[in-house]
């Protein structure tokens, strides 16, 4: 029994330390910042996944994990496929961020396209 225990609060202290703020971008602070020429590739944003969460996958295409909403995310281009678009990630508010790539309608740019103004990333 006092294992179990033991294991509870790593699973607590592991929760707190993702840094996941659920909700942040609809409790009045901007779902989204970004920095740097629009449409250039010194541009990017960091903005919140979605209420719902977000399949965050390796570049080899695999899965790597799902991350909570609120979860923050820098966003550093934007690509298609299939007439959908996909946000290039390189930095998750998570342990052991990857690069990686993220469906953009699981992204919290405020009903903004990645490739519209005011988000206007570069293509990738």
């Amino acid at each position: 029994m006092r294992n179990a225990g033991v294991k509870a609060a790593t699973v607590a202290v592991a929760t707190v330390g993702a840094l996941v703020v659920p909700g942040i971008g609809s409790a009045g602070a901007a779902p989204f910042n970004c920095g740097g020429e629009p449409n250039k590739p010194s541009r990017n944003c960091t903005a919140f996944v979605k209420p719902g969460g977000a399949r965050l996958f390796r570049p080899d295409g695999s899965l790597y994990t799902t991350l909570p909403g609120g979860t923050q995310v820098l966003v550093t281009c934007y690509y298609k496929v299939g007439g959908n678009y996909q946000d290039h990630v390189t930095n998750e508010s998570i342990p052991h961020p990857i690069t990686g790539h993220i469906a953009d309608v699981s992204i919290d740019f405020n009903g903004n396209n990645p490739d519209q103004s005011p988000v206007s990333l570069d293509h990738c």
